[in-house]
C-alpha cells in the first residue's frame, strides 16, 4: 500500500509542475502599478502628517501675548471714553482690582462728565465724592461692563464750589484681568444750557452803574453758572485795581488767573481769590490790588454760593493803580 501512494504522488507532481509558470509581462507591469500606487499613498499620508504638525505649530506662535492683550484692551477702553465729545480732560489708565481709587483735585465749580471704559470682562462699579472746605458730598455712581469692545459708562456731576473730585472703583471676580481708562472734563455746553434769571441781569446792570462813576468800562457778569469766566488782556506791567461790585442776595467768590495750562486744575494759575457779599440795597465796590505782567491775559471766574445762584449779578473794573 505505501507503494502504491507513493507512485501516486510522483505522478501528479510530475502533471503540475509543467503548469507553473514566472508572469508574464502584463503580471509584471500590474505588479508595478500596485508597488508605485503604495508608495505614493505613503508619501502623501508622510506629507500631510507633516503639514498638519507644521499648521499646528503656526497657530501656536499666533497666539496674543499678555503685553499685547494688554495693548489691545487699552486701546479699545480708550477708544470708548473718547468717543463723545472733545472737551479737555485728564485721562488715566488702571487695572481691575477689587478696590481702587483714582482722585482728581483743585476742580473748579461747574458741570463735569465722569465717564469709564473697561477693556475685559466683568463690571466695574464707581462711587463718585466731592470732597470741598466743608466736607464730602456722594455725587452718585454708575457701573461700567467691561468687554473686548466696550461702551463707556458716563455720568454727569455738578460741583458747586472748589474741591477734589474722587471716583472709587469696585470689580468683580471676572474683571480680575480687565483694564480701565477714566476721564473726567469740563462740560462747558451743560453750564450755557442754563437760562439766565432776569433778576441776575438787573442786578448786574446796578452792579455796573455804581462802578461806572470811577472811571473804566465795567464789564457785567451774571450769576447763573458755576464758574462763569470773563477775559482780558492787559498791555503794560505794572501794578492793577480790581474795583468789583455784587447786587443782590448771597455771596460770590471772584478769582482771577492768568494762563491755565491745565483746564482741570486752574488753581495753579490763580493770581487772586475773594468772597464778595452782595448786598441788595446800595452796593459798594471792593478794590483788591494785584500785580501783572506785561501782554498777560487774565481771566476772572465768578461763582456763587445758593443764594446768589441766578440772583445776583457781579461788574468789575480792572485798570492800572
Amino acid at each position: 500500500m505505501p507503494d502504491q501512494f507513493d507512485t501516486l504522488f510522483a505522478d501528479m507532481r510530475a502533471e503540475t509542475l509543467p503548469q507553473v509558470r514566472p508572469p508574464g509581462p502584463a503580471a509584471a507591469r500590474d505588479t508595478v502599478r500596485r508597488r508605485r500606487t503604495t508608495r505614493t499613498v505613503v508619501a502623501a499620508s508622510a506629507v500631510l502628517a507633516v503639514a498638519g504638525t507644521l499648521t499646528a505649530v503656526g497657530l501656536s506662535t499666533q497666539r496674543e501675548t499678555p503685553a499685547e492683550r494688554l495693548d489691545r484692551l487699552t486701546a479699545a477702553a480708550q477708544k470708548s471714553v473718547g468717543d463723545k465729545g472733545s472737551a479737555e480732560g485728564f485721562a488715566v489708565i488702571g487695572s481691575a482690582s477689587p478696590e481702587s481709587t483714582e482722585r482728581f483735585p483743585d476742580l473748579s465749580p461747574g458741570r463735569y462728565t465722569v465717564a469709564v471704559g473697561c477693556g475685559g470682562s466683568g463690571t466695574l462699579t464707581m462711587s463718585v465724592t466731592l470732597t470741598a472746605a466743608a466736607g464730602s458730598t456722594d455725587l452718585g455712581g454708575q457701573v461700567a461692563s467691561c468687554a473686548a469692545e466696550p461702551t463707556a459708562a458716563r455720568m454727569e456731576v455738578q460741583l458747586p464750589v472748589d474741591g477734589e473730585l474722587t471716583v472709587a472703583l469696585h470689580a468683580d471676580q471676572a474683571a480680575g484681568d480687565a483694564v480701565y481708562v477714566m476721564m473726567v472734563a469740563r462740560n462747558e455746553e451743560a453750564d450755557q444750557a442754563v437760562p439766565v434769571d432776569p433778576e441776575s441781569t438787573w442786578n448786574a446792570d446796578r452792579a455796573a452803574q455804581v462802578l461806572s462813576s470811577g472811571g473804566g468800562r465795567p464789564v457785567r457778569m451774571t450769576t447763573e453758572r458755576p464758574g462763569r469766566p470773563t477775559t482780558q488782556r492787559v498791555g503794560a506791567a505794572g501794578e492793577y485795581r480790581l474795583r468789583m461790585v455784587c447786587a443782590g442776595p448771597g455771596n460770590i467768590t471772584v478769582t482771577m488767573a492768568g494762563p491755565v495750562e491745565n483746564p482741570l486744575r486752574p488753581h495753579e494759575a490763580t493770581l487772586l481769590s475773594r468772597t464778595v457779599a452782595c448786598t441788595d440795597v446800595d452796593p459798594e465796590p471792593v478794590i483788591v490790588g494785584v500785580g501783572l505782567e506785561k501782554n498777560t491775559e487774565v481771566t476772572v471766574t465768578v461763582t456763587a454760593d445758593g443764594q446768589a445762584h441766578n440772583k445776583a449779578g457781579f461788574a468789575y473794573v480792572l485798570a492800572p493803580a
